[in-house]
């Protein structure tokens, strides 16, 4: 679901919100775009159609049967020509949306597919469905000794995706490029928050406010979702986020409310989809959006 709706936010929100004082158009200094045809048709029908015209659940990510299957749907954001920043950084840069069944990683062509969009990555924002986080938390509380082939679990492939960048960036102390780790279906969790809570769905995002992605709202974000997770049992996120220079915990609701039953679910109202992206776009070389 957060491939679907972030694309959308992306490119409806920038195209439709221009004179919207919260559109993300006016935070962004590059225009998004997709890549081709095949794109654009890929989104609509894996994507757009089932969610926004269907009112439907997606299903879980279907398992591929051969490598073609898997290329990634790109969006291209390419610099506006009033950007303040026409003397910086790249014209244009491609957000590659990868993905795959945690299974499929077994797969020794699948698993090469990924390193080698990895190779390229400048950035990285992992998923994390806090549903099959919390099934491994309990895995490991009571010691089953799951296989360290089981891609169910969502912290073994965190592993694989900071092995495979350790190997990128084998000459160096630690992985060099921003990694997010984000998790899913924060409206589930909305009763805990109180209406000063800076997770609570009726706050206003302050990147959104301040047209710039504000790097103490950003902050508190991270120490929430970190207080969060450790509250759910967990703290071992230090084997993995140690190993780079920069980590951010965020969390988001693609869908806004808890669909209506297993199959049916209301239109789309998402939240907190902006602190993320907009934190990878601001840690970026060529510094995407503005900071404060």
């Amino acid at each position: 679901m957060y491939i679907g709706i972030l694309i959308n936010e992306i490119t409806k929100k920038a195209e439709d919100n221009k004179e919207n004082k919260n559109g993300w158009a006016r935070i962004l200094s590059y225009e998004p775009q997709h890549v081709s045809q095949t794109d654009i048709d890929r989104y609509y029908k894996g994507f757009f159609k089932t969610i926004y015209e269907e009112h439907i659940l997606l299903s879980r990510t279907k398992r591929i049967s051969n490598i073609g299957e898997n290329r990634p749907i790109l969006i291209k954001l390419r610099k506006k020509n009033d950007s303040v920043n026409t003397n910086t950084g790249s014209e244009e840069t491609i957000f590659v949306f990868y993905d795959a069944a945690g299974e499929d990683l077994k797969d020794p062509d699948v698993d090469r597919n990924l390193f080698n969009y990895l190779k390229m990555a400048d950035a990285v924002i992992f998923l994390m469905d806090p549903d099959n986080f919390k099934e491994a938390i309990k895995t490991e509380a009571n010691k089953v000794n799951a296989s360290k082939n089981d891609f169910e679990n969502p912290l073994n492939v965190l592993k694989l995706v900071t092995e495979r960048l350790k190997k990128r960036f084998s000459g160096e102390d630690r992985i060099k490029i921003p990694l997010v780790i984000a998790f899913s279906k924060l409206d589930k969790f909305d009763s805990l928050f109180d209406e000063n809570d800076v997770l609570n769905k009726k706050k206003e995002s302050l990147h959104l406010e301040k047209m710039k992605y504000d790097d103490d709202y950003g902050k508190t974000i991270d120490r929430r979702v970190r207080e969060l997770v450790s509250g759910w049992g967990f703290k071992g996120f230090s084997a993995y986020t140690d190993l780079y220079d920069n980590v951010k915990f965020s969390a988001f609701s693609a869908l806004g409310n808890p669909p209506i039953d297993d199959t049916n679910i209301l239109h789309p109202q998402p939240y907190r989809m902006d602190d993320a992206f907009f934190w990878v776009l601001s840690e970026m070389d060529d510094h995407m959006v503005d900071k404060c």
